[in-house]
């Protein structure tokens, strides 16, 4: 693809090749080489050209046709030279026809091709906003909510000013398709918000780094004052020195302007924190070997003067085991807000989390942590994806967020409430659990760590497709259409020279998508219902074919198929939506047209096979001639409707196995808005019912169900988790 630079550049090249005189086809009694040195001169100006701009990388980005012209000019300039380092004279002059036909090539590339850039410059241009404004949105809006009404005054007006006049320009040109215009009118909403709010200098840091140090020095010399550091005299003293010396100095570099000296004496005051702690958590890991309970009071009080002061000691040699003896010796019960507080902190601490909410109650505390501690460090402290945790009493659906790592724990009691891993009654022998009963809290907590663990080593994504871990297979709806169609015979009886495959499949389609074929379609305007392929006569293939949005659907097709990075399925949604709504409602085929959009950007087709697949579609009758009645009650219209059924709890009618329910051995379900199926064969193996809801579920409950030792040895799956996934030791 070519911008405008790139485009005026090759222009000049070609200008300069078309205006070169020819060659003297008369200089026969001429020397070679004579006749060689003054073609060259005077292909000189092009040439020099050409090797300025792949110097200066002026060819990045262009289309494949301009890209096989600079490798077609590349070579035979090389051999060009080879010959004329060699004295080859006429070796250089067969050469020669060669250099004019790449320059030529190129000048007819840069030439030739002005409607198709029209339609690249048009896609770079929405690419470019519609993938730059979305993330942007939210910023632009907390500046309105947070200003609208309380607008920016004295040196910040006209920032603020600029802001709202880009806002209303920039939607104005998105509005009108202009996004060339409504890009620049954001990139000036965004300098006018980095006006607003400037980053903080150096020496405002520092008044900030002040303010933090101070309060952290003050709490912790209430505490030496309070008798909560015990045996700390040497450690106690030093620090109140150095603190209180550090904090004046900062003060004063502040008050006389010195932003570097200041910010070095923020980190010299750090140290000194850092030095006392050092000595706070040696003191606790000596005390914690001797017994946790007077350790865990004595951490207790000096949590609440220092926060940070249990990440300090999981620093230590034996800061872990500290900590753990810390915690047991509450006997499973935070008793009162100061314990309550201080195991949270254990919890944040000991797993490296960021944040703990929700119903911390005095029994889910202790026992969060413990059940957390009975898996290896590789899957809680090490695990990148376990940063947040919130548990609510009110029983419900527990979930993993994968976006904030966040694992949401909806369990009621912790100790009393128990319920059955739901194995099939017909598993493999070597594969039935040892015990299906199970605590509800240890499992739901190990069940959505399982999530987090999964995600961060992509497990299912890298295995999930092989046999021995479930044969799991992503599809889209219309492979789904396809292999209903086919094994249930729906293709067989009703396809005919009136009733095309194409139409056949469009009405299972729309089955799959939960619609019944007589409802209108969700956009009536834009979208095609069942209804609307009946038609009178068929629209004119080359009037869709050449419709402007057809047109710039193929560029975008062609484009994104280049892209080096593979298909950018979020930013062909957000063409192919561009579009659409490009296509006025006015216009008789727009309906036609929007599909043809969809057919393109969604399903990869070229245009031609675009317009050629929707007309395929189309039934040349009245509605009212189309049995519609009699092919609902065809078995691969049932099948389609179960399929889809309860994309929520689908997994729970495995057993009602209605007719048809298994194609080729797998079983097939929409879960999630994602059509997916897996081996029926796995269940022999399967530890419960929910795992073969979805790949990610088939990972937790074999994860949750291994690590609470459920599994026998002899389960198909134990050695692979032993392996991987190991208990830990002890």
């Amino acid at each position: 693809m070519l911008d405008d630079r790139q485009r005026q550049w090759l222009k000049r090249v070609f200008d300069i090749g078309a205006a070169l005189p020819a060659g003297n086809a008369d200089s026969a009694d001429d020397p070679v080489k004579k006749r060689v040195l003054v073609r060259l001169e005077q292909l000189e100006p092009a040439l020099q050209e050409i090797e300025a701009g792949i110097a200066d990388g002026r060819f990045r980005g262009a289309g494949a046709p301009i890209k096989a012209a600079v490798r077609n000019y590349n070579e035979v300039r090389e051999k060009l030279r080879e010959a004329r380092t060699a004295h080859k004279w006429e070796r250089a002059e067969l050469l020669l026809p060669r250099v004019e036909l790449a320059l030529k090539q190129l000048g007819a590339e840069s030439g030739g091709r002005h409607d198709l850039d029209d339609r690249e410059r048009s896609f770079a241009a929405r690419k470019r906003y519609l993938s730059e404004f979305p993330p942007a949105w939210p910023r632009i809006q907390e500046y309105y909510g947070r200003n609208a009404n309380q607008p920016f005054a004295g040196a910040q007006a006209a920032p603020w000013a600029e802001f709202v006049r880009a806002n209303n320009a920039r939607h104005a040109a998105a509005m009108q398709r202009q996004f060339d215009v409504a890009w620049d009118e954001l990139e000036n909403q965004k300098a006018a918000m980095a006006r607003l709010d400037p980053p903080p200098g150096k020496l405002d840091q520092a008044r900030q780094h002040l303010a933090a140090l101070r309060q952290e020095c003050d709490a912790i010399g209430a505490g030496i004052g309070a008798g909560e550091y015990p045996g700390l005299d040497q450690a106690a003293a030093t620090f109140g020195k150095d603190s209180k010396v550090g904090l004046t100095r900062l003060d004063a570099l502040i008050q006389v302007d010195e932003p570097d000296q200041a910010l070095e004496e923020v980190r010299r005051i750090e140290r000194t924190l850092a030095d006392f702690r050092k000595a706070a958590t040696a003191a606790l890991v000596t005390q914690a070997q001797a017994g946790g309970g007077k350790a865990q009071a004595r951490a207790q009080a000096c949590l609440a003067r220092d926060p940070q002061l249990l990440r300090t000691l999981m620093e230590r040699p034996n800061g872990a085991a500290a900590l753990d003896a810390m915690v047991k010796s509450l006997k499973g019960k935070a008793e009162g807000a100061q314990a309550k507080a201080f195991v949270e902190a254990a919890i944040l601490a000991r797993y490296d989390m960021t944040a703990l909410s929700g119903d911390l109650t005095t029994k889910a505390l202790p026992r969060l942590y413990a059940v957390l501690g009975e898996v290896p460090e590789r899957h809680t402290r090490q695990n990148p994806k376990l940063q947040r945790i919130v548990r609510n009493r009110q029983p419900g659906t527990s979930t993993y967020d994968a976006g904030e790592s966040k694992l949401t724990l909806n369990v009621g009691k912790t100790g009393s409430s128990t319920h059955e891993l739901d194995q099939d009654k017909d598993v493999d022998r070597e594969a039935r659990l040892k015990h299906t009963e199970v605590n509800t809290f240890n499992h739901t907590t190990l069940h959505e760590l399982g999530h987090s663990i999964d995600d961060a080593d992509k497990f299912m994504d890298q295995h999930g497709g092989q046999d021995a871990y479930g044969g799991w297979q992503l599809h889209g709806v219309d492979e789904i259409a396809e292999i209903a169609g086919t094994a249930q015979g729906f293709f067989r009886a009703y396809q005919s020279e009136r009733l095309s495959h194409e139409f056949l499949h469009g009405l299972l389609k729309c089955t799959l998508s939960g619609r019944p074929w007589k409802n209108p379609p969700p956009d009536p305007v834009r979208d095609l219902g069942p209804l609307d392929r009946c038609v009178a006569q068929r629209p004119d293939a080359a009037a869709l074919r050449q419709a402007p949005a057809v047109l710039q659907a193929q560029t975008d097709r062609d484009l994104l198929l280049q892209d080096p990075d593979g298909w950018d399925v979020e930013l062909a949604g957000a063409l192919r939506e561009d579009l659409r709504k490009s296509v006025p409602q006015l216009d008789p085929n727009v309906k036609w047209l929007c599909e043809i959009v969809d057919l393109i950007l969604l399903r990869k087709m070229s245009a031609d096979t675009a317009v050629r697949d929707l007309l395929a579609q189309l039934v040349v009758a009245p509605a009212a001639e189309v049995d519609f009645d009699a092919m609902a009650d065809h078995a691969a219209v049932t099948w389609c409707r179960f399929a889809c059924s309860d994309p929520e709890n689908l997994w729970k009618r495995y057993a009602e196995k209605p007719p048809g329910y298994l194609i080729d051995g797998r079983f097939y379900a929409r879960v999630d808005n994602n059509w997916r199926s897996y081996r029926a064969a796995a269940r022999s193996k399967g530890v419960s019912q929910y795992q073969f809801k979805a790949p990610a579920e088939w990972f937790a409950e074999l994860y949750a169900a291994y690590q609470m030792k459920k599994l026998p040895d002899s389960h198909p799956d134990a050695k692979w988790l032993a392996q991987q996934y190991p208990r830990r030791a002890g």
